[in-house]
């Protein structure tokens, strides 16, 4: 309710990552949003998620679901992936003019720890992040 959605145009369904792209891709859904959050390490009869090596590839799975200036908001949580190499990723799926990077968004400081409660420093630099949760939200040109 805080967010204002409407519960009854939601659907949830638990189902494989790779399977559930490929129906709503034969289906023609098209989303105004897609929240693209999947576990750092998976893997499946149908793919693998591996978010430290290839989370351009996730994100191209999704990108034929949104409607012309969608926004895919990718949340990748990777500890053991340096936020510049997360953005060069993404900035080398721009380079077709199809997706942009519209902005980073912080991790809150509640969740981050605050300066005086932080015992150590990541194991990479998540910088341009504030943290090893990497989110950005992606905006998404279609193609014709």
């Amino acid at each position: 309710m805080l967010n204002r959605l409407d519960l009854g145009k939601m659907k949830l369904a638990a189902v494989d990552f790779f399977v559930g792209i490929g129906q709503l891709k034969r289906s023609n859904s098209l989303f105004d949003m897609v929240i693209l959050d999947p576990p750092f390490f998976s893997v499946t009869e149908k793919g693998m998620v591996d978010q430290a090596k290839e989370s351009h590839r996730l994100v191209n799975k999704v990108r034929p679901l949104l409607r012309d200036g969608g926004r895919i908001v990718a949340i990748n949580n990777s500890l053991f992936l340096e936020g510049a190499e997360f953005m060069h990723s993404l900035e080398e799926l721009g380079q077709d003019g199809f997706i942009e990077i519209e902005e980073i968004i912080p991790v809150p400081e509640d969740i981050t720890g605050y300066p005086d409660t932080i015992l150590r420093s990541p194991p990479i630099d998540p910088a341009p992040f504030n943290h090893p949760t990497k989110i950005v939200v992606l905006k998404v040109k279609r193609k014709g």
